[in-house]
């Protein structure tokens, strides 16, 4: 007797619907006569499950203070760490300030079709992006596995701001159309950030005489 493996590789993009099973056959023979051929043929079936364990983080420049009035920018990254795609991929970022602040710009990924819509008002406001297309795990030849969106914030009052993004797919995430890949790990579907907005001022002083002040002998 003798044991051999054989490994399969499945495609990252295969669709687990619950119904798609693998199949294989084995079957033994030999040139020797065989009195029992009930036991020469085995058969396999193995149920096709996706999975893709999904990261986010989420990065300030500056990292923790700016004065207040300036341009800070908040930088999400989402990435599918495999095995199969991620299908129906939404992250929510939720922005908590003490005060008021001004979200003046989202810049979406220009390699990816998404598009990200803000809700709510300062001092809590979500920016809730939603990806257009599958997400292919990292190191994949079909792309990178990075999902990166920019966001552009100013504040005139000085105060902290805090945000918390999560990533998740499917339609729990909100996600319009289809069913979304089982992640594996939770653990890494979260990430925070802070930012502390310090006073600034800027102060002019002019002085204008009351009256002309005569030379020498001025009467």
């Amino acid at each position: 007797a003798g044991d051999f493996t054989i490994e399969a590789y499945v495609d990252e993009a295969a669709v687990a619907d619950g119904s798609l099973r693998i199949g294989n056959d084995v079957e033994v023979d030999s040139l020797n006569p065989d009195r029992d051929l009930s036991n020469n043929v085995f058969s396999l079936e193995t149920l096709l499950e996706d999975s893709a364990d999904l990261s986010v983080v989420k990065m300030s420049k500056p990292d923790t203070a700016i004065r207040a009035g300036e341009v800070f920018s908040y930088t999400v990254i989402v990435e599918n760490l495999g095995p199969s795609v991620a299908r129906s991929v939404v992250f929510t970022d939720t922005i908590i300030a003490e005060g008021n602040f001004n979200l003046a710009a989202i810049v979406d990924d220009p390699a990816r079709p998404d598009s990200c819509a803000i809700s709510g008002a300062p001092p809590l406001q979500n920016v809730v992006c939603t990806l257009g297309a599958d997400l292919e795990p990292v190191g994949s030849s079909l792309g990178s596995g990075r999902w990166v969106v920019q966001m552009e914030v100013t504040a005139a009052e000085t105060q902290d701001i805090n945000n918390v993004v999560r990533v998740a797919t499917g339609p729990d995430a909100g996600h319009p159309s289809g069913q979304g890949t089982v992640d594996p790990n939770q653990s890494n579907n979260r990430a925070e950030d802070f930012i502390s907005i310090l006073d600034t001022s800027n102060l002019s002083l002019t002085k204008s005489p009351e009256g002309e002040v005569g030379g020498c002998g001025a009467p």
